[in-house]
């Protein structure tokens, strides 16, 4: 296996070249280039399997380079390296099919994690590959994945004399370690409509895999993927379900329909390793309800929420009656908690809807996201209290749920471009 570095930087190259046990590592050669060109002469007279590059770099910069190198047809894993923590930087990288993004100056444990899972991207990819030397065989191995989790044991019972650690064993044998009382999610797929000719399920699904194992890259996460019928794939995601993971979900969703044709609904649902099988028949329930979803959410065993397919589609709902009805008790709930520091998980509580439902209606009646929404109304709060008021602004600040001064008026004279105490010398 073969490595090149590309940054501008001769010290930076150097020092991965010297601090990382490449050989240890199984890494054959690496080669080193300080600039895009030189980086672009090299790949093009060696066989290399993995890239590591800046991002900023003068002249032509490791995203450019990136997509030269697709353009070329080059099937090379990619590591970002930068010093910036932009997720526009990171939606890019996905979009690229880079398997990791590690942020400047980077720990040698970081790049090698990263390295380590970009060979273990390549031997997924020729794993794939010889599946697809015959098409039976994946057909049989989408039927045995899919017997494998839906006869999952209930809990501590054993389901078809398999108990949870038969599972757990079998799954180590497929390179996934999952521990007893490990969290886990699933991520459940409903095909609304597409706009390319889809492939059959033979190839389908393995694209959809290696879509999903591009974004879950980032979040250091194994899946796996079967399909249910001609509208609906499960995935079987190993963690926990996090705010960080959120937002790779929805690239996977957008990358489905820009790059498959496939216009998804998607529902995530979160829960500990043995509740498997009941999250696995509440996805997969025809009767399956908003009611339900929510007394789910409620007992604490599972946690839920939903990603609708095309933001555009959904932006006709502005004028819905239930989106407003919905929007007015969310409105009501912050104003009768100003002195609170409140999220969209205080109020999705509240109102028994998952964070991400709450934060879509408030978007599709205002356009705002909630967190904006909850700023905006206690700033509107506080700016009352200075304007009509003499109450102190460290207790104004207090009224309105922040316990630091200094960030209160930060965020005030982010909105309203004035301070706190001038609005109070000024009247206004």
């Amino acid at each position: 296996m073969n490595v090149l570095i590309v940054d501008d930087q001769p010290s930076i190259v150097a020092s991965l070249l010297t601090g990382i046990p490449w050989r240890t590592m199984g890494v054959e050669n690496t080669f080193s280039a300080t600039s895009s060109l030189a980086a672009k002469e090299i790949l093009l007279k060696n066989n290399i399997d993995i890239v590591l590059t800046d991002i900023e770099m003068p002249v032509e910069n490791g995203i450019a380079l990136l997509s030269w190198i697709r353009e070329q047809g080059m099937n090379i894993e990619c590591i970002f390296l930068t010093s910036h923590p932009d997720f526009f930087y990171a939606k890019q990288a996905i979009t690229l099919g880079v398997v990791d993004y590690v942020l400047q100056p980077a720990k040698n444990e970081d790049i090698i994690r990263a390295v380590e899972n970009a060979q273990l991207r390549i031997m997924k990819a020729q794993r794939m590959i010889d599946l697809k030397t015959n098409r039976f065989t994946s057909a049989a191995q989408n039927t045995v994945l899919r017997d494998f989790f839906e006869c999952w044991p209930d809990g501590t019972k054993s389901e078809g004399g398999f108990t949870l650690d038969n599972k757990l064993m079998a799954l180590k044998d497929m390179g996934i370690s999952c521990e007893k009382k490990a969290s886990v999610f699933l991520l459940w797929t409903e095909i609304v409509r597409w706009s390319k000719i889809p492939s059959d399920a033979a190839d389908f699904i393995g694209s959809f895999q290696r879509q999903l194992d591009r974004v879950l890259s980032f979040v250091n996460l194994d899946s796996v993927s079967y399909y249910i019928d001609d509208g609906h794939v499960c995935s079987v995601i190993f963690g926990p379900l996090s705010d960080e993971v959120v937002p790779y979900i929805r690239i996977f969703q957008e990358n489905l329909t820009g790059e498959l044709g496939m216009h998804t609904h998607i529902s995530v649902c979160g829960m500990a390793v043995e509740e498997l099988k009941r999250g696995l028949d509440f996805l997969s329930a025809p009767e399956r309800s908003e009611n339900a979803a929510w007394e789910t959410v409620r007992d604490n065993r599972i946690q839920m929420l939903t990603l609708p397919s095309d933001r555009d589609e959904f932006a006709a709902l502005n004028g819905s009656e239930k989106y407003r009805y919905y929007y007015q008790q969310i409105l009501e709930y912050i104003r009768q908690n100003l002195d609170k520091p409140l999220t969209r998980h205080h109020i999705a509580e509240h109102l028994f809807l998952s964070p991400d439902y709450v934060n879509f209606i408030v978007k599709s009646c205002i356009g705002w996201s909630c967190t904006d929404l909850i700023i905006r109304v206690k700033m509107s709060y506080a700016k009352q209290l200075l304007e009509a008021t003499d109450m102190p602004v460290g207790e104004v600040a207090v009224s309105a749920g922040y316990t630091s001064f200094a960030y209160f008026s930060k965020v005030y004279k982010g909105i309203y471009k004035k301070t706190p105490s001038e609005t109070r010398r000024g009247g206004g």
